[in-house]
């Protein structure tokens, strides 16, 4: 299946998130830091996602601090473009940047020229303080990789939505089954069954989205219902989470 660029990426998972007027754009780059909103950072070719918190406005760049950067990680030792997004309670951000080599886990970012935004975060949904990897197992295939980007948990329900790399070759059904694997950095990955509640197919070119995609590069969004039924089931998830999604 072939990789898509960042520029591709950010086309296709944010296709239905609105350009932010001009003018509002310094006061949502603000909120990054006013509101402590994580910023989870895409950066070619690595396919492991970064977490840094904005720490400081300048005149020319957002400054920001790397979390989980893993020991010995050259992700960051050159410059280069890089895809930054933003869960946060009240909205979502998604933008392209350019970055500088990193200091002691200290980035600078330039501000970006088109800020894409989703208004009206979910309440039963809430963002992610650091990055969660899924593998699903259909167990019909290989597993489906895919980046989790945001979860709902609580009185023993919940679900979570993932978005994966996708050609088109791979049917999806509303209501399989499957299990669930959902690792973060430096902790103990979580594993459980599912039920696929949501599919959106994303192309890369959206002139296509009526066309038949199969072999054509792009992203799936794909929704998913916990079945996490024992106590020790619960127990289990919820330690994974903890530390993982931002506070009400």
């Amino acid at each position: 299946m072939p990789s898509l660029s960042l520029q591709d990426r950010l086309r296709t998972q944010f296709l239905n998130w609105e350009t932010a007027p001009e003018g509002e754009v310094p006061e949502l780059l603000l909120g990054l830091r006013a509101q402590g909103t994580p910023l989870i950072l895409y950066r070619e070719p690595y396919r492991h996602t970064f977490t840094a918190a904005v720490t400081k406005l300048l005149g020319t760049a957002l400054q920001v601090e790397l979390r989980n950067l893993p020991d010995r990680c050259d992700a960051f030792i050159f410059g280069g473009q890089v895809l930054g997004v933003g869960y946060g309670k009240t909205c979502a951000l998604a933008f392209l940047t350019q970055s500088g080599p990193a200091q002691d886990r200290i980035l600078q970012l330039t501000y970006p020229s088109r800020l894409l935004v989703r208004r009206g975060r979910q309440r039963s949904r809430r963002p992610l303080g650091v990055a969660v990897s899924a593998q699903w197992n259909r167990g019909l295939d290989a597993c489906v990789p895919g980046d989790v980007m945001d979860l709902a948990w609580g009185d023993g329900r919940g679900g979570l939505q993932l978005v994966t790399l996708d050609d088109g070759s791979r049917p999806y059904v509303v209501g399989e089954m499957g299990r669930i694997t959902l690792s973060k950095a430096n902790g103990v990955p979580w594993e459980g069954v599912v039920e696929l509640r949501r599919v959106d197919r994303m192309a890369v070119d959206a002139r296509q989205d009526h066309q038949d995609l199969t072999g054509v590069p792009g992203f799936s969004l794909l929704g998913f219902a916990f079945h996490v039924h024992r106590p020790d089931e619960q127990a289990a998830l919820e330690y994974f989470l903890d530390g993982v999604l931002e506070p009400d």
